[in-house]
């Protein structure tokens, strides 16, 4: 306890559990620096422990210990008799293992101490320290010798230095001989629990000290006689340890110590005795006996020896029985010679006659007995628990061995005993089996028991079978076994005298002799006649013949015998040798030993011996025979079920191991005992007689070998059977039968309740409940989703649906051993219980993959919520108990795994509604413990120290910390509160066990995840060399920190600030390149894996950071966006990642490959791993098994790869885990592309494009954003068929494409008119990449794909693309001035034209159909287009030629009519007349685009045509709004505050119609008759126009009926429209509403306070070509947006007064008699033209900078407007006057505005042409005046 140990080895029990379980706790140098700081205590044993003294007391004074803590010490030490400095550590190493069991942290201790100081567990604890530092001798002793220890270089270089030292067995022996001598201290004896403690202590230290002396001379020293004498003398003493002074106070415990002390001293005197040394190595040999020149030795031994012939108590002779019988051996060999002749006569003492009574007192106590009842305790012990027991065993095996040597075998009457003895010796042991075969076998004497076995088989079966099943026990020695039992060379049995001929004086067969006949009489072996014989006896008549035969053969008559007549008579002498019940198990035991450890070349010979065996003359033996008959045995063993259940447990262990090889016979005959039949036989044998039995004894023999077998059938389900494909079938149908009923069976009878059940032997329980665990495990990992089709499938579900969907019942077993925790195990540590504690260790860790599975396939089913996780959820269940350091591998993956089911955990329960559960109320008081080991396992840096050997520690902890970060990521996702505490742990202090071995300088929380972020960024590099998959897992958590922001700004700013270059740590991390990849490219993934978190935290940090204008963050983050925005590579990746290509390749030579072995008939797609589509499952792993399971795949089809051959076997595993390696490689590159988009779209939105580009002109930011926008196009042109894969990465790319384009039409309106020319190059580039991308036959498919959702994204936003893109090149066409440009762009609107029309067609069909619910969006987008494409070429009628046949000759407008024609209505229920809105949104979405791409194309003369070839006019009277009206029904303009759609819709009919009706140039009848049928509606628009509130929607009504009266009026008064005169009643009517319209309409103009008054805007009211206002600038504009509509209605009216007054002609001619200007007074005309006049005279002060945005007021405020209402009035004004008799004021007031508005328009030309027109005219008609 004076050296500083490793946290790893807090106490001696530690350290000598690493031994015995072969674990890698430290790297090898820090383990050899303990070693060798131990040796003096090694060497001192248990003097290291000192008594107290006057010094020690002195040194504890003046150590630094709280006064608490001082009296605990004090009173320790007294009562343990221990120096205080020990003591003190003693109690720190206690709490320590406290801490440990009760799954708290190492920083707890000087908190605990207080708390958990008791002073009868402090007391334990030392003595178990006291044994452990004697124990781990012994055990460090073994570990040299074995060399697949991870630490046998080191233990075999310190071992012999510390043997080497003198006092090391000094102390031994003088420690051994105090503690037999040892008594209860004083203090103690009154305490009777203390006193049978420290008693019983002394009895385990003698065990301890024991066990040295007999590794030391077994293994390491060989003992001289003079030290033998030395050392038997010693422990004679105390009478072989048969006397303990303590034995008063002993409990049950204390002596069954007690007699292993006992038969352990006898063992180390026969140690030291080196009797091996008396056995000849070669036949006939003389030995020189070592004993030989020692006689005075010999004698003193005799003496001791003596003294136990006659010992009274008779178990007390058997235990020193061994040793008498060696010394009588050794005196027999010894009587020969001289000097020990001599030395005994001197004493009156005959050697031989010593020899004979020690022999025969040995015999008289049942020495062979003992051994045995020895032998056979050691074979069924578990070499974990008793790690000598071979070394016994070879002792015991010299002595048997010496002993036969010796005395003849074949007469003695305990032969059967000493068969038991050698078959108890070599059981389970493979080395001295291989000792047998090799050495033993080719030598006479030391074979002679196996000879004397074989010379009474088979009349008596048993000896030579029991030897022969323990002799095989690898594939050596079951070579060796097969090889001996196919030619035995005797055969004795019973016979008659007439079988028996005297031939030369030797006795022979005189007929042929019936050896085995079966009842059938089709099995038969027979001996030919003139076999020599041997008489062994005459009563009962048996003889032995000479004669080679096959035992097996002999074996298979047997069982045949068996299976017939099991009732035969045993006694009955018949020339049939019969078999009992006994002599089968041993066969089945022999037979399962041999398939169990032959290798396959000698099964297959075995099998092929087998066939050889001729039952009758027509025909062969056959293995499936074979298998039949086995079966039979299980049968009847079931039926008549006797006492025992060996023959049961022994058969069904057969079956189990002939399942693989002769499955296929077997699999129907088990079918009718465990299938689901009602005949099933063994499932109600096992259920009523067998279960109730072994509950009773508390042994499950049966119920194991049932649960081996269900394993062995499940594992011989997965390989699939060859030939008929029928056959196939009903196969795996049997199976699945078998399966589901034996497993429904397991899960309902004996996993339900087993933990209830009575057990003999812990061990059981153990292993029932392991076993279990691992079936369902199998069953789940087996029989995947993908084979859900498969019968096979039916055992999953049944498992599934046990666990997830049915009772706590059922559920119960799995949570009590999630409940075990760690504790459980570190008891049966402490007990040296290590096969307890394996089991119990696996067992939690099958329990938790099970949970795990179970939980994955909650999530894939889609599962809302299953009774597993609320019953996991309502338990407190310590699944994360595991210490720092104590990293083993069972415990290294419980604890990977129990973080994944947390993981799972965390997610699932993220899901339930309404409130999710807290996982701090889950863990309860644990949480804080909990949470601080998970961040001291994933802030462990400790690779540092370790070497290339130390892979698989370094692969445990990698392994650890990963889980640990992919937990805390999913916690920080789902569970606030919980994160809270990762981030800010309560505990304040760090762990000393973490971080020690590398300096980081960090101001975060020591005890936060922080730091272990901030450990794995800082040394990024080592962990991507190390530990790979721990950077990726640190990175994710970074990024869920960085996407939660607004929740985690103090963890945020803590990491900036915390970590040595941050930024820069992440920067290098994207910007680093592996020189080659690692094996599976497993560290090339994880970067790149990295990469992807780097790019999502930067995005997240741009969006988060408010522009990141902060160094470094922002210089870092501009480097890897420009990087990412390299079109020089950008290209080259996304082809690689939308394309899939590494996973085309990998595909394409897989299918090459299997193409070849077409012998390969495989479904891969079932071995697809279930949860590889979703996205939160954290325990994906990239790399050669990623997506095809290529492990279930090997042992699943194992049969169809050995069908293949083994090259054409490895083609298609290196085939498929290529594709896996692709698809690893794809799904992260596909992480990339959205990662990437993400950083650029956030970066080029929150800074603007130049923070990629670097640029700050707006030429370079168009530059690069076109850049990049072609490097899209040219990758989305190229693909050639679309995947659900390729269209999401589709969907992201297009989204880049939608921004930058938007960011790059605005960008272009700050373009100068020479960047604008420098920019035609790259803009008709981009426009070419984006034309191949439109008309990409995959693309225009896309629109009814059936991946809808995601196609029909990325069909729209390519579209919506192509619209922006139209808009932007007309601007830049208009500022550049550029020919070629606009030749180019113009030719790309013309091609893309009949692109978009032949969608929208089957668009709008589909619209009119009612079949398809997206066409809204897209049409609607599509005729933006449309008319986009058609405003930009409606100035070049090259382009407009070329454009319209695309129009004409298509289906387009008689669509766009169609649609118009069939929009449904609904009324008004609160007002029946009125109509309220189209059915649903998309009709009118819809309808209003239709509308208006119908009044685009009538402003096109040929498409105008076209539109009234097809009788546009009339369709719209057939639509229902044109009934409603015609029905009686009025259009209300709004709807409450919203405008109606309904009117919305009337308007851009009537506007279509007054277009189409002025580009046609011809009156067609349908106008009038639409006025006509629909007056009543012109009656009431033009009822009181200006009487009420002014809004848009009246106005806009207003303006396109008296649009389509003036283009009536004006068409009609053409000459060669002159047939076609209008009714002039009907033009009245209209004049008649019209100069009463224009009336009013002046007075508002001229009144603008009233004006605005009755301007009313509602909600949601809009303007066109206004985009951004606030309320205040919007109540401005959209006054002025009421005064010019108004203003455009009056030019209207003006138009079409002047037509209709015919002013032209009358100015003209000077004829005014047909001016009638009824209604239209002066003075209206007068206000009108001042109003004209002053609009002219302040144009430049009305036009504010958001009003030109008013389309509306462009149009009724532009001087050509104005200007042309100047001319009307004026010419109105002038035939007025001319007209009527106004006087001459009238003519002189005429005069006077004529005048003034001359003036006027003569200060306002400014070199404005329509102004100066207007000039002339206005002087021109003051001279008609």
């Amino acid at each position: 306890m004076s050296h500083p140990s490793p946290p790893q080895f807090s106490c001696a029990a530690d350290f000598l559990q690493c031994l015995e379980l072969a674990r890698r706790p430290l790297p090898t140098a820090v383990f050899e620096e303990y070693l060798r700081a131990q040796e003096p205590s090694f060497v001192a044993l248990l003097d290291s422990f000192h008594n107290p003294t006057a010094a020690s007391r002195k040194k504890f004074d003046a150590a630094k210990v709280k006064d608490s803590e001082r009296a605990n010490v004090l009173a320790f030490s007294a009562l343990a008799s221990l120096d205080e400095m020990q003591s003190l550590d003693i109690v720190k190493a206690h709490i320590v293992q406290e801490l440990k069991v009760r799954g708290s942290n190492a920083v707890d201790v000087q908190d605990s101490m207080k708390q958990l100081f008791d002073m009868d567990s402090l007391l334990s604890f030392y003595f178990r320290e006291r044994t452990a530092s004697l124990t781990r001798i012994s055990a460090l002793i073994r570990a040299s010798h074995n060399v697949d220890h991870p630490y046998y270089e080191v233990i075999a270089r310190v071992i012999p230095g510390i043997l080497a030292n003198g006092d090391f067995l000094k102390n031994v022996k003088t420690q051994l001989s105090a503690r037999f001598k040892a008594r209860v201290p004083p203090h103690l004896e009154r305490q009777s629990r203390r006193a049978l403690l420290w008693a019983t202590q002394c009895v385990q230290e003698q065990k301890a000290l024991l066990e040295i002396l007999f590794s030391v001379y077994y293994d390491e020293v060989q003992c001289e006689p003079e030290e033998a004498v030395k050392i038997i003398s010693l422990i004679e003493e105390s009478k072989f340890a048969l006397e303990q002074p303590n034995a008063p106070v002993f409990d049950q415990a204390a002596r069954s110590l007690w007699k292993d002390v006992a038969h352990l001293s006898v063992m180390v005197c026969l140690t030291v005795l080196n009797i091996e040394q008396l056995l000849p190595v070669e036949n006939d040999q003389d030995i020189d006996i070592p004993f030989s020149k020692y006689h005075d030795e010999v004698y003193a031994v005799t003496m001791l020896m003596a003294k136990y012939l006659a010992v009274n108590s008779p178990s007390e002779a058997a235990v020193v029985s061994p040793l008498l019988l060696t010394w009588g051996v050794v005196l027999q060999k010894l009587h020969t010679v001289d000097k020990v002749v001599s030395k005994f006569k001197e004493n009156e003492i005959v050697v031989m006659t010593a020899s004979n009574k020690f022999v025969q007192a040995a015999d008289f106590v049942g020495v062979f007995e003992h051994i045995r009842d020895c032998l056979k305790h050691y074979a069924e012990s578990d070499s974990q628990n008793h790690p000598n027991m071979t070394a016994y065993r070879s002792v015991l095996k010299g002595l048997l061995n010496l002993f036969i040597t010796s005395y003849n075998l074949e007469e003695s009457q305990k032969f059967d005993v000493f068969v038991d003895c050698f078959s108890y010796l070599f059981r389970n042991s493979y080395e001295l089996c291989q000792q047998f075969w090799i050495q033993d076998y080719p030598l006479n004497d030391r074979r002679s028991i196996l000879d004397a076995a074989r010379s009474r088989f088979p009349f008596e079966q048993r000896p030579l079978i029991k030897l022969l099943a323990s002799l095989s026990s690898d594939n050596q020695t079951a070579g060796y076994v097969i090889e001996y039992l196919k030619a035995v060379q005797t055969f004795s049995g019973y016979f008659e005298e007439s079988d028996i001929q005297i031939v030369s004086g030797t006795p022979k067969l005189s007929r042929d002799y019936v050896m085995a006949r079966g009842p059938s009489s089709k099995i038969i072996m027979v001996a030919p006649a003139g076999t020599a014989a041997n008489i062994l006896s005459m009563n009962p008549p048996v003889f032995q013949l000479i004669f080679p035969y096959s035992a097996f053969h002999f074996f298979i008559s047997q069982l045949d015998l068996f299976l017939e007549k099991p009732l035969l008579d045993p006694q009955t002498l018949t020339s049939s040798v019969t078999i009992s019940n006994e002599s089968l198990v041993d066969w089945m035991h022999l037979l399962n030993n041999v398939i169990q450890h032959a290798d396959p070349e000698s099964l297959i010979l075995l099998f092929q011996h087998l066939c050889n065996f001729e039952v009758c003359e027509e025909a062969r033996f056959q293995p499936a025979d074979f298998a039949k008959m086995i079966c039979r045995v299980l049968v009847r063993a079931f039926s008549t079920l006797s006492s025992t259940t060996d023959l049961l447990t022994a058969s069904m262990k057969t079956l189990s191991l002939l399942l693989p090889s002769q499955g296929s016979e077997i699999w129907y005959l088990l079918l009718g005992e465990f299938g689901s039949g009602s005949g099933a036989n063994a499932k109600r044998c096992l259920q009523q007689r067998i279960l109730p039995y072994e509950k009773t004894i508390g042994e499950y023999d049966v119920t194991l070998a049932f649960l081996d077998l269900v394993e062995a059938v499940l594992n011989e389900s997965r390989s699939k059977s060859e030939g008929d494909l029928g056959a196939a079938r009903q196969l795996e149908a049997v199976q699945a039968d078998i399966l589901t009923s034996c497993v429904d069976f397991i899960q309902t009878h004996i996993f339900a309740t087993y933990n209830s059940w009575r057990y003999a032997r812990v061990s059981d329980k153990l292993d029932i409940g392991l076993k279990i665990l691992r079936i369902f495990n199998s069953v789940l990992q087996d029989f995947t989703p993908s084979t859900k089709n498969s019968p096979l499938s039916e055992v999953r579900n049944l498992v599934i649906s046990s666990y997830l969907d049915s009772s706590l019942h059922q559920i119960n077993p799995v949570l009590e051993i999630l409940g075990t925790g760690n504790a459980t195990p570190i008891i049966f540590s402490n007990l040296e219980r290590f096969h307890e504690k394996t089991s119990l260790e696996a067992s939690i860790a099958e329990v938790l993959l099970f949970v795990q599975l179970l939980l994955v396939e909650r999530r894939c089913s889609g599962k809302t919520s299953t009774l597993l996780e609320h019953a996991i959820m309502d338990r407190s269940v310590p699944v994360l108990e595991v210490g720092n350091g104590d990293v083993r591998e069972t415990k290294e993956l419980v604890h990977v795994i129990a973080s994944y089911v947390l993981i799972l955990l965390c997610a699932v329960a993220s899901e339930w509604k309404p409130h999710p559960p807290s996982f701090v109320g889950y863990f309860g008081s644990e949480a804080t413990k909990i949470v601080s080991q998970i961040i001291e396992l994933a802030s462990d840096d400790s690779f540092d120290t370790a070497t290339d050997n130390e892979s698989v520690l370094i692969g445990t902890k990698e392994s650890i910390q990963r889980a640990s970060f992919d937990f805390v990521s999913i916690v920080m996702q789902n569970q606030p509160g919980l994160g809270t505490l990762f981030i800010n742990s309560a505990d304040s202090e760090t762990s000393n066990t973490v971080s020690q071995r590398r300096t980081v300088t960090v101001s975060s929380p020591k005890n936060s995840i922080l730091r272990a972020i901030n450990i794995v960024i800082s040394n990024w590099s080592e962990f991507l060399n190390k530990r790979a998959t721990v950077l990726p897992a640190a990175l994710h958590l970074v990024s869920v920190l960085w996407r939660t922001g607004p929740e985690h700004q103090h963890a945020m700013h803590t990491l900036r600030t915390a970590t040595p270059g941050f930024w820069s740590c992440l920067y290098a991390v994207f910007d680093a390149e592996l020189e080659g990849a690692g094996d599976g490219h497993v560290q090339q993934f994880c970067l790149d894996t990295s990469k992807n978190h780097v790019l999502r935290i930067f995005a997240t940090e741009v969006f988060y950071g408010g522009g990141v204008s902060k160094a470094p963050a922002a210089e870092w983050i501009a480097k890897t966006v420009k990087i990412v925005a390299d079109t020089r590579h950008l290209g080259r990746r996304f082809d690689e990642v939308v394309k899939d290509l590494p996973v085309a390749e990998a595909q394409k030579c897989l299918h090459h490959v299997l193409s070849d072995v077409v012998d390969f008939k495989v479904n891969l797609d079932a071995y697809i791993k279930p949860w590889i589509n979703q996205d939160n499952i954290f325990f994906i792993e990239f790399g050669q098994d990623f997506v095809y399971d290529v492990e279930r795949l090997l042992v699943t089809e194992s049969s169809a790869f050995k069908k293949i051959g083994d090259a054409n076997a490895q083609d298609v595993l290196n085939g498929l885990r290529k594709l896996n390696l692709a698809l690893s490689k794809s799904k992260i590159d596909g992480g990339w592309l959205r990662n990437a988009v993400c950083l650029l779209k956030v970066c080029t939105i929150r800074l603007g494009a130049n923070s990629w580009f670097g640029g700050e002109t707006p030429l370079g930011q168009c530059e690069a954003l076109l850049g990049v926008c072609k490097v899209i196009c040219d990758t989305l042109a190229t693909i050639d068929f679309f995947t659900s894969k390729r269209l999401e990465m589709c969907v992201e790319l297009s989204e880049v494409l939608v921004l930058f384009i938007s960011i790059w039409c605005k960008t272009s309106e700050e373009l100068s008119v020479s960047d604008s020319k420098s920019a035609t190059g790259i803009v008709m580039d981009f426009a070419t990449s984006f034309q191949n991308c439109i008309i990409n036959s995959e693309f225009q498919g896309l629109l009814f794909s059936q991946e809808s959702d995601v196609a029909h994204a990325y069909y729209g936003q390519v579209w919506s693309v192509a619209l922006i893109a139209i808009k932007v090149f007309s601007l830049i066409s208009a500022r550049a001035g550029d020919s070629k440009y606009t030749d180019s762009t113009r030719r790309f609107c013309v091609d893309i034209i009949p692109h978009a029309i032949r969608p929208l067609e089957q668009l709008l069909g589909m619209s009119l159909s009612k079949s398809y619910g997206g066409e809204s969006e897209h049409s609607a987008v599509l005729m933006a287009i449309l008319m986009e494409a058609l405003i930009y070429i409606s100035e070049f009628p090259a382009a407009i030629a070329d454009m319209i046949p695309s129009i004409t000759n298509s289906n387009l407008i008689p669509l766009l009519q169609n649609v118009v024609k069939s929009v449904g209505m609904q009324r008004n229920p609160a007002n029946a007349d009125s109509l309220m809105s189209p059915v649903s949104d998309s009709e009118f979405l819809t309808a209003d685009s239709c509308l208006r791409l119908l009044l685009l194309l009538a402003r096109i003369p040929g498409s105008a045509e076209k539109l009234a070839e097809i009788g546009l006019i009339a369709s719209f009277c057939d639509s229902p709004i044109s009934l409603s009206i015609c029905e009686g029904s009025s259009i209300g303009a709004y709807i409450g505050q919203e405008r109606n759609v309904v009117h919305e819709l009337w308007c851009l009919m009537l506007r279509v119609i007054g277009t189409s009706v002025l580009s046609v140039r011809r009156v067609h009848p349908a106008t009038v008759g639409f006025l006509r049928l629909h007056w009543n509606q012109v009656l009431t628009t033009f009822g009181a126009p200006f009487e009420t509130m002014l809004n848009t929607a009246r106005l806009e009504e207003i303006e396109a009926f008296s649009e389509i009266f003036y283009a009536l009026i004006w068409l009609g008064k053409l000459p060669e429209f002159e047939n076609n005169i209008i009714d002039g009643e009907f033009l009245q009517s209209c004049r008649d509403i019209l100069v009463n319209t224009l009336r009013q309409a002046v007075y508002m103009l001229r009144h603008p306070s009233m004006l605005a008054k009755m301007s009313v805007f509602m909600n949601q009211e809009s303007i066109e070509g206004v985009t951004s206002a606030n309320e205040s600038e919007f109540r401005i504009l959209f006054e002025k947006h009421i005064k010019s509509r108004v203003v455009l209605i009056v030019r209207n009216i003006l138009g079409f007064l002047c037509v209709s007054f015919d002013v032209g002609s009358c100015l003209s001619i000077g004829d005014f008699s047909s001016v009638a200007a009824e209604g239209l007074s002066l003075s209206t005309l007068f206000e009108c033209l001042t109003f004209c006049t002053d609009a002219i005279s302040a144009k430049k002060s009305i036009v504010p900078e958001k009003s030109s945005q008013d389309k509306v007021y462009q149009r009724g405020f532009a001087t050509e407007n104005i200007t042309l209402m100047v001319s009307q009035v004026s010419s109105l004004i002038v035939c007025h006057v001319m007209a009527s008799a106004t006087g001459e004021e009238g003519r002189r007031e005429a005069l006077d505005n004529l005048q003034q508005t001359k003036t006027a328009l003569e200060m306002a030309q400014r070199g404005e042409a329509a102004t100066a027109e207007c000039a002339r005219e206005v002087a021109w008609l003051l001279e008609r005046i």
